[in-house]
């Protein structure tokens, strides 16, 4: 169905009614793409967002010398994000862009490997033990960020591992993964591992950590960086353990029986920890426990999705913990409850004054929590996440990053790659068009 009626939000045939107003599908981008996707009976509207999302990817693909990638969102430029270009994949474009997409993965590995642990001097962060060096002004370093600010860069394992699937399941492509992604964990994961509770340090994923002259607003404004890089983060410890699932498998193809055993021992411990170390006594999942080791009273939907979709909680517990998180027409929010900075605003100074990843919803995080709850309730919610994103593309907009909580409105970069690629999995999963 690619229709949707709610109590606020309506999908119609040729128009979408919010709370903010009214799109009617004449007032959406005209596009000119050189790709023509097949629809299966799409409607007017429907029709002309797939147009849009494919425009928005396809603007996203950046050349810099002999190097192709993803770039993340029309204000981002020639900045290379590991997280949005393995969302964007798994979510989508491993399928749609394969070519693109597993040369923008490689290009990750090759400017991670180089920096390494080589950042900024306000980047070296106490704490974690690893070889940390002062780097030198290079593109590379600075176009693929600081480790310190890309803590969740296990991601690209589950991103690779799903385009393999996608795209053949071939030996070779497997024993890179595996041999690269022993690499990564010997050369840099392994400095975030914490033996004493069984869980990884890093920032949640995606959510920014401070800057060196002004904070973000996803962690406590009085935090430091390292205070934000030493949290252990339900989602970003997911991504560990679908990474470790994915090296099991990988070793299994190549026939390594007893790695296969020591990365499923990793998979198994570490999913207990993070149900012993993560939850609270009513089972939800926190956002985080920070270096102190003192769990905070906010949960957070990606990390909720996760731990739902890579099965650490299944079955009745599954279903609790996805219907007791917060659900509203123009999203999820991303935080629950949300932080309240609004004495600290007079203090310091916070990107985008306090609103960004903090009174936020996110199209592309809306979706794997959907896809999530269809798994944990088998109820069919893909009408509403066709809705919810489709109202991120405004009049004479494109896909936008991202929606505030407090007014409703989409703002920040368009021609967004995660929000687009989400729209066309939310396609893709209702049968619009083909998987």
């Amino acid at each position: 169905m690619q229709t949707y009626e709610g109590k606020q939000l309506k999908l119609e045939e040729q128009q979408l009614i919010d709370p903010i107003g009214t799109i009617k599908e004449d007032q959406l981008l005209t596009t000119d793409i050189d790709r023509k996707v097949i629809t299966h009976g799409a409607t007017p509207m429907v029709e002309k967002l797939v147009n849009i999302a494919i425009k928005d990817v396809e603007s996203n693909i950046v050349t810099v010398g002999d190097d192709r990638y993803f770039g993340a969102g029309a204000t981002f430029g020639a900045s290379v994000f590991t997280r949005d270009i393995s969302i964007a994949g798994i979510l989508a474009l491993n399928k749609f862009y394969p070519e693109v997409m597993m040369d923008s993965i490689k290009h990750t590995r090759t400017l991670r490997e180089k920096a390494s642990f080589t950042v900024a001097e306000e980047y070296i962060v106490e704490g974690i033990p690893a070889p940390w060096k002062v780097k030198g002004e290079t593109e590379e370093t600075l176009r693929g960020g600081p480790i310190s600010r890309r803590s969740d860069d296990v991601i690209w394992i589950w991103g690779a591992s799903d385009w393999i699937e996608k795209n053949g399941n071939q030996r070779d492509d497997w024993k890179w993964l595996y041999e690269t992604g022993k690499l990564f964990f010997n050369k840099i994961y392994q400095y975030f591992y914490d033996a004493e509770d069984g869980l990884y340090r890093g920032q949640a994923c995606f959510v920014d950590v401070h800057f060196p002259t002004f904070k973000a607003n996803g962690y406590p404004l009085e935090w430091s960086i390292g205070d934000c890089v030493l949290v252990k983060a339900t989602s970003t410890n997911s991504l560990y353990k679908v990474a470790m699932d994915k090296m099991a498998k990988a070793a299994e193809i190549l026939g390594l029986t007893e790695d296969v055993k020591e990365w499923k021992m990793s998979s198994k411990a570490l999913k207990e920890a993070m149900i012993k170390e993560l939850t609270y006594d009513d089972g939800k999942f926190a956002f985080f426990k920070d270096k102190q080791g003192n769990l905070h009273k906010r949960q957070d939907a990606l990390g909720t999705a996760f731990v739902v979709l890579h099965d650490i909680v299944e079955g009745d517990e599954a279903e609790k913990l996805i219907r007791q998180y917060p659900l509203e027409e123009c999203g999820i929010p991303l935080f629950y409850p949300f932080y309240d900075f609004t004495e600290q605003l007079k203090e310091y100074k916070v990107h985008w004054d306090g609103i960004y990843h903090n009174n936020t919803s996110w199209g592309f995080v809306d979706t794997f929590f959907l896809m999530a709850y269809e798994k944990a309730t088998d109820e069919d919610v893909k009408p509403l996440n066709i809705a919810m994103l489709a109202r991120s593309c405004r009049p004479n907009s494109s896909f936008r990053e991202v929606v505030n909580f407090i007014n409703k409105e989409p703002f920040g970069s368009e021609n967004q790659l995660w929000t687009a690629a989400a729209f066309l999995n939310v396609c893709q999963r209702s049968g619009i068009i083909d998987k």
